[in-house]
């Protein structure tokens, strides 16, 4: 131990100094945070844009929906058993083959206007409702071949389920269990199949 001499000549001992104070773990943070903001600012700006892109978690990006989609929701016009106009755009209807405006079914005395039938019930159906199509393709038309729905219920379902409209088999397997149900309970052209089928009729004109 070394000693010093104190007035008067008496010799004291002399205790080097501790350390007794401990920092906690939140002053250490402050600590930290203090040195990073000194660093900052006296940092050069290209040095800190890079650490503000470090520190800066990426926005999350916000649901958006493509404008494809928003001009196919609103109130619809109906065309034909499978063809929709809305907002100014043509839409056929996915997976599903109606009868044309002019085509008829039946025979002799029970020859009825189909194809005018399912266009009347199609636009019954629809009429003050808004529909929502969900696009999938396009046709050799043109036209959006879309998915549509009004309340939640799938309009080219609803068409096939009252044989108003044929499961298009060329395009889509969708709807074949609804026409399976509309021809077990004989609705629409269903009652009587003396019927051609939509695409066959087309093509014979």
């Amino acid at each position: 131990m070394t000693t010093r001499t104190a007035m008067r000549g008496r010799a004291i001992p002399f205790r080097r100094p501790r350390l007794a104070w401990r920092l906690s773990p939140a002053e250490i943070l402050g600590a930290v945070a203090l040195l990073a903001v000194c660093l900052a600012v006296a940092a050069p700006p290209a040095w800190r844009d890079a650490a503000a892109d470090l520190w800066t978690a990426p926005a999350a990006a916000s649901p958006t929906t493509s404008d494809a989609t928003t001009g196919l929701t609103g109130p619809a016009r109906v065309i034909d058993g499978d063809t929709l106009e809305i907002n100014g755009e043509r839409v056929r209807l996915h997976g599903v083959d109606a009868f044309e405006r002019n085509q008829t079914c039946g025979a002799g005395a029970s020859t009825w206007y189909c194809g005018l039938a399912g266009t009347d019930a199609l636009t019954r159906r629809l009429d003050g409702r808004t529909v929502s199509c969900e696009p999938l393709d396009t046709d050799r038309y043109g036209r959006t071949v879309a998915r549509c729905r009004t309340g939640g219920e799938d309009i080219g379902a609803w068409m096939v389920e009252r044989g108003m409209a044929l499961a298009y088999r060329e395009y889509s397997l969708d709807y074949v269990e609804a026409e399976d149900r509309a021809r077990a309970a004989r609705l629409g052209v269903w009652r009587n199949t003396a019927f051609t089928a939509p695409q066959d009729w087309r093509a014979a004109r």
